[in-house]
């Protein structure tokens, strides 16, 4: 129960990694609250009622900043002060799309959804923490920050201004007491990929590029996630965690 008496917020919470993640770090003892601009995220909430644990759901479009302090504002209501923010919701979302015939709304779409979401969660629960003792924010990024793809220009760019981001927050936001890092998963199954990852060329594909043999489960971010959201990181700030089975030593 390395998460005894915190309360965690985990964004993009309705399904894949970031309902991988709220079921692990309320199983670890937090009060989880999940965020999505998925009104079925209330399901997330009820898996893990289910077991006897807490948890509350808000819907919240993390694009937009007076959505998420109002979604700050109702997790305080339902379990007090806030002590983790994982900032997971973004993801390509299939727009696989050559750069050259990349459009502005592509663009800002991908950035929107990844980067100036993470950005207003930052903000927002930073200065939440701030007034409250502290506190640790994880982001998810990816290795697509650092390891070029095909078609994925505007995804990178996205990954890597989180990445940067994180590094940014950490320095500023260390006096206050509030940790700020990062996980970079690799490929990992999820229900939005499910389809295609799972098709055997592609699958063979990915037993020969990484050195594990193997895609991820999602839940297999989650030792990462709570290793750095828990005491036993108190003194790791700015770093990324690459959960790739090896893909980036290629």
């Amino acid at each position: 129960m390395r998460l005894a008496g915190k309360h965690a917020v985990v964004t993009g919470a309705a399904r894949g990694i970031g309902q991988a993640l709220a079921l692990a770090l309320a199983a670890e003892g937090a009060r989880v609250t999940c965020m999505d601009i998925n009104v079925g995220v209330g399901d997330t909430a009820e898996l893990i009622r289910a077991r006897g644990l807490q948890a509350a759901a808000i819907t919240c479009d993390n694009t937009q900043l007076q959505q998420v302090e109002s979604a700050l504002a109702q997790a305080v209501a339902a379990f007090g002060p806030v002590s983790v923010l994982v900032a997971n919701a973004g993801g390509a979302a299939g727009e696989r799309t050559p750069f050259l015939d990349l459009t502005p709304d592509q663009w800002q779409g991908m950035i929107a959804r990844n980067l100036t979401g993470s950005f207003h969660c930052g903000l927002a629960f930073a200065r939440h923490m701030r007034t409250h003792g502290g506190g640790s924010i994880v982001f998810t990024s990816s290795i697509a920050a650092e390891f070029a793809a095909p078609e994925l220009s505007h995804y990178a760019a996205a990954k890597g201004g989180i990445r940067m981001l994180m590094r940014g927050m950490a320095l500023e936001l260390a006096p206050h007491g509030i940790r700020v890092n990062a996980v970079a998963p690799g490929v990992v199954l999820t229900p939005g990929n499910r389809d295609i990852i799972t098709a055997p060329a592609v699958m063979a594909h990915f037993r020969e590029l990484v050195p594990l043999g193997r895609v991820a489960e999602a839940a297999e971010l989650a030792g990462a996630v709570i290793y750095l959201a828990s005491d036993a990181a108190s003194y790791t700030t700015g770093a990324t965690i690459t959960v790739d089975g090896g893909l980036t030593l290629r």
